[in-house]
């Protein structure tokens, strides 16, 4: 199938949040103009202010509810790829709104069905997904409800190719990345909205539990949108689904990062708990889940980075702005 040209426009939705922020970036280092959709003109501007440089190179289109009839026909006129990024709900939401999943699903149809109105010359949808979460109720996570939607969400990327009549005139790919850890950029700053809300436990005293918690499988968020332009431009991941993942993670994994990056007199001050020595990882590991990211590794040209810089960066803009 045939992929967006290089300076041709991409429109990403959901631009203002962890991933999209690192999105766009790439997308506008690798030559594209981008158009982003956000709910409010701020956030808007707050991407353009992140990439001074690329001023000139980012539109945007507000999109207040996905849902509304219409509401991506503007967005998507004239651009030659679609990064959908959108979720009805962040990751550390603690509540699940009775319409969240519902919500998702109809996010991507209505913009599904904007891209077959509309004459221009899409060529590749991109949709993020995460991990299935089978069943909901009041004491499912947040990240798991948050997953849930997103998967209900895929699930219809999916189905809206298989029924479409006529065929659409673009293919398309999902990407299932892992935990995201890497510098924040969201909108409104902070650890909260992101998965990067994990690391506020061990910014004080941890508890057992905490230290010995396996949180998931890592990826770094800069692999994430560089995995973005790869399945945007390489021809032959048209109908493909990549996970991203480099491993797992572990509660003691980012108190071991946190003890290295805060002097001795602040990790005092905050009374950080000293984390379980390198042979208890060891352990730990031979019994833990691992998600293959191999594939795009291998397709997609991905070469991951390690836990111990994705972690290392992470705290080192937790520092800098103290967060």
């Amino acid at each position: 199938m045939p992929v967006p040209p290089k300076g041709s426009t991409i429109l990403v939705t959901g631009a203002s949040g962890y991933i999209g922020c690192h999105t766009v970036g790439t997308l506008l280092d690798a030559g594209y103009r981008v158009r982003v959709t956000t709910r409010s003109l701020p956030k808007a501007e707050y991407i353009r202010s992140l990439f001074p440089s690329h001023a000139g190179a980012i539109e945007h289109a507000i999109v207040e509810e996905m849902t509304a009839p219409g509401a991506y026909d503007d967005a998507v006129a004239s651009v030659s790829g679609v990064v959908h990024l959108a979720s009805a709900i962040h990751i550390a939401d603690s509540t699940l709104p009775a319409d969240a999943v519902t919500e998702a699903v109809a996010g991507v149809t209505n913009l599904l069905e904007a891209l077959s109105r509309s004459p221009g010359t899409v060529a590749r949808v991109v949709q993020m997904s995460l991990k299935l979460c089978d069943e909901l109720g009041a004491a499912t996570p947040a990240a798991d409800k948050y997953a849930a939607q997103k998967t209900r969400a895929e699930q219809a990327f999916w189905a809206s190719f298989e029924q479409a009549q006529p065929t659409p005139k673009w293919d398309g790919v999902a990407l299932n990345p892992g935990f995201c850890l890497g510098p924040p950029t969201l909108y409104g700053g902070g650890l909260d909205g992101s998965s990067l809300y994990v690391l506020k436990p061990f910014l004080r005293t941890s508890t057992p539990a905490e230290l010995d918690e396996a949180i998931g499988n890592f990826v770094d968020v800069r692999d994430v949108a560089l995995a973005v332009l790869r399945a945007l431009e390489t021809p032959s991941a048209g109908g493909e689904r990549y996970l991203l993942s480099n491993g797992p993670l572990f509660g003691n994994d980012i108190a071991v990062a946190a003890a290295r990056a805060f002097s001795p007199e602040e990790a005092a001050r905050r009374a950080l708990t000293t984390p379980h020595d390198a042979a208890w990882r060891t352990r730990r590991l031979k019994s833990a889940v691992v998600t293959d990211g191999s594939k795009a590794a291998r397709q997609l040209g991905i070469r991951y980075r390690s836990l111990q810089e994705s972690l290392a960066d992470t705290f080192a803009v937790v520092l800098k702005d103290e967060l």
